[in-house]
């Protein structure tokens, strides 16, 4: 690895090898990632700075130093370059993002008794992961069918390991009750490993077995087991009946399609698995005006598949940049031969067709997105006398009981939805007490200092509050000269049927808009988001200070055996309801402290 200045950089001291390259700021924040297969000639392209596109020139003008990686091979530097764009994100790279968190399912493999769980973020841990899904509701619901079909356990760890007695679930027949020892761990892994087997695709697979086992108890004479295994199947078969059969029962492909407008891209993806459209998911971004289609299609391929595993064969519409080094650093991923095909008859070619056909219905529906934006975003300049449209804007609330536990919230809205990986929360370090103002300052004084470091500063901000707040938002703005820069306004709540009031830090009478005005509707669901975000952090914060609040009041429990108590009961009021025996047979915990702590929370003297 070799660091180099940019401003003293010359061709002849960057190596002619394959490697990765990384640009960053004076504040050594990641700007760009690149790969090259002879880093000399492709560093020399930037370093001649001539005939380079817009954003390229903005970024090395941002740019302060260049880090160099080789790598053995160009296929190498693929993988190394696809790794460090998921884990920095950077600002001016090719970066694949989507408002919304899509859902995966999770299978505990490695717990004891594995139970299914929906999450939002794929680990690289022992767990099986399928997915992502573009709908929760419909993921529940399955997960609700399976695990009722399979008595797959809805409990957590903690819950089971303290269980005493069989729970509701299995008495009400949805679950195998594995905390009761009603189960082998044999049988019960069985019954896992059909669940996997389904969600990979394999749903035709999992049904004949079922029905071999059914046919297999009713000949033993074995009739509830039987009805029990028909209950399975059928059920499954509705599951499946609700996706749709697109191709013949050995299709098992990942389709994508592309659309276009600008530099602005749709990619739609349908997964076909045995035949069975089983997802169509779309991603989009902004790219430089001139990119071309087979570098995104080479940027999406190594983003998308490095956490979610491809079919062995992914349909495109035209071969991605370098097509076999992006196979071969697929392959290294996941460990099986994939195989990347154009089309051009058949059921591939008409599956092809329908990606892209989603692609360009999802690329109309973000231009008619943009469209109404424009409308709103040129009466929002309009109404409150914005030097421009307000593309990015940010609110700021302060959320806090009585004092206690005070946060504040950053919300950022762009091009008029939320822009959730903007999101902040401040905890409030410099203020005690009551003081909504001085808080305020705080915080609108921190986010003003990272808009010094990063130059990033919105469009427009928003305050939660009256003339008050907002004079002490302006001396935070002022105080690093942002007050000709940044539109500051905030937007009291209504009071007395008086209506809401917006206020400007240089006019003291308030503006007064209707209350069926798009621009004041547009504030107030900002200033909702933002309370609704800072209130659920304060309470997160409140609640996990006060479980812990009652332990300490115990005699010879302090910090570190708090943390035990909580780690091995899973919360505060667990704790609170264990029998003596239980805390005795703690480990790190003394039978006198048990013995106190059982005494605490049962009001017995100590």
């Amino acid at each position: 690895m070799a660091l180099f200045q940019i401003t003293n950089l010359k061709s002849s001291d960057i190596p002619s090898a394959s490697g990765v390259y990384i640009f960053r700021d004076s504040a050594e924040h990641v700007l760009y990632i690149g790969k090259a297969r002879d880093l000399r000639k492709r560093l020399s392209s930037y370093l001649r700075r001539s005939g380079i596109p817009p954003r390229t020139a903005m970024m090395l003008r941002n740019a302060h130093t260049i880090e160099v990686v080789i790598t053995p091979t160009e296929k190498d530097a693929l993988i190394l370059e696809a790794t460090l764009i998921k884990r920095h994100n950077p600002r001016y790279n090719v970066v694949f993002r989507d408002d919304k968190a899509y859902p995966f399912l999770k299978i505990g493999i490695s717990d004891e008794w594995p139970r299914l769980s929906i999450v939002r973020r794929r680990k690289r841990d022992t767990a099986e992961y399928f997915g992502p899904y573009p709908s929760s509701s419909a993921l529940r619901e399955t997960i609700r069918l399976l695990t009722t079909t399979f008595g797959i356990r809805t409990c957590t760890n903690t819950g089971m390991k303290n269980r005493k007695r069989a729970c509701l679930q299995f008495q009400i027949g949805k679950c195998s009750g594995p905390c009761i020892g009603a189960i082998s761990d044999e049988d019960y892994r069985k019954k896992v490993q059909q669940v996997i087997d389904f969600f990979s695709g394999r749903s035709s697979a999992v049904i004949k077995k079922l029905k071999d086992e059914m046919k297999q108890a009713s000949d033993a004479l074995e009739f509830e087991k039987a009805a029990i295994i028909r209950d399975r199947f059928r059920a499954l078969e509705k599951v499946v009946e609700k996706q749709s059969v697109v191709a013949g029962i050995n299709a098992s492909w990942d389709c994508i399609g592309l659309a276009q407008d600008g530099n602005d891209w749709s990619i739609a993806l349908l997964r076909v698995r045995e035949g069975i459209l089983i997802s169509c998911e779309t991603r989009r971004l902004s790219t430089e005006l001139h990119t071309e289609t087979s570098k995104i299609l080479q940027s999406f391929l190594l983003d998308f598949f490095q956490d979610v595993a491809p079919a062995r064969e992914i349909l495109l519409p035209e071969m991605p940049k370098d097509a076999k080094s992006t196979a071969e650093c697929l392959e290294a991923i996941w460990g099986f031969r994939i195989k990347l095909g154009v089309p051009e008859r058949g059921e591939r070619k008409r599956l092809l067709d329908m990606a892209s056909q989603n692609a360009s219905q999802d690329m109309e529906q973000l231009r008619t997105g943009q469209r109404r934006w424009q409308e709103l975003a040129r009466l929002i300049s309009s109404k409150l006398n914005l030097d421009s449209m307000p593309e990015v804007a940010e609110c700021v609330d302060i959320s806090t009981t009585g004092g206690e536990f005070p946060v504040g919230s950053l919300v950022t809205f762009r091009h008029g939805v939320p822009w959730k990986e903007r999101y902040r929360i401040y905890n409030i370090r410099d203020v005690e007490g009551i003081d909504d103002f001085a808080m305020i300052h705080e915080v609108i004084s921190r986010r003003m200092a990272r808009a010094v470091r990063e130059d990033d500063l919105p469009d427009l901000l928003l305050i939660d509050g009256g003339r008050g707040q907002l004079s002490r938002a302006m001396d935070a703005v002022k105080e690093v000269g942002f007050e000709h820069r940044l539109a500051v306004i905030s937007i009291a709540k209504e009071r007395n049927l008086e209506g809401e009031k917006i206020y400007f830090p240089h006019n003291n009478q308030p503006l007064m808009l209707e209350k069926t005005s798009p621009v004041l509707q547009f504030l107030q669901r900002m200033r909702d988001e933002a309370h609704r975000f800072g209130i659920k952090a304060h309470r997160r914060k409140r609640d996990s200070r006060r479980r812990i609040s009652g332990l300490s009041d115990i005699p010879g429990v302090g910090p570190a055996r708090q943390q035990l108590l909580l780690e091995t009961f899973g919360s505060a009021a667990a704790v609170a309801s264990a029998p003596l025996e239980r805390l005795k047979a703690t480990k790190g915990v003394p039978k006198s402290v048990a013995e106190r702590i059982y005494n605490f929370f049962h009001g017995h003297n100590s």
